[in-house]
């Protein structure tokens, strides 16, 4: 299924897979940040590659699962977000 006009959803889906996962290394807005990636992770899993075996799919169900866990667990002890958050105490 070809898309009229690519050219938005793929400046999404390189901000969501470059910044936002480059802000989730750093564990800067953390959780906000997971969102972008979840979204084109569960595209690319349900979407992209719907017709393909699971083999081929997995990865980006993989990415799916980390991404989420990240969004439910939330950055961790050793990042900015902390950092941040120890300053305003």
């Amino acid at each position: 299924m070809a898309l009229e006009r690519p050219t938005p959803s793929l400046v999404l889906a390189i901000l969501a897979e470059l910044v936002c996962a480059l802000l989730v290394v750093l564990g800067l807005f953390t959780r906000l940040a997971t969102i972008g990636p979840l979204f084109v992770m569960a595209t690319a899993f349900l979407v992209i590659h719907a017709a393909d075996p699971l083999a081929r799919r997995e990865l980006a169900l993989i990415y799916f699962i980390g991404f989420l866990a990240i969004l439910l667990l939330g950055p961790g002890r050793y990042s900015l977000d902390e950092l941040r958050s120890r300053r305003r105490r």
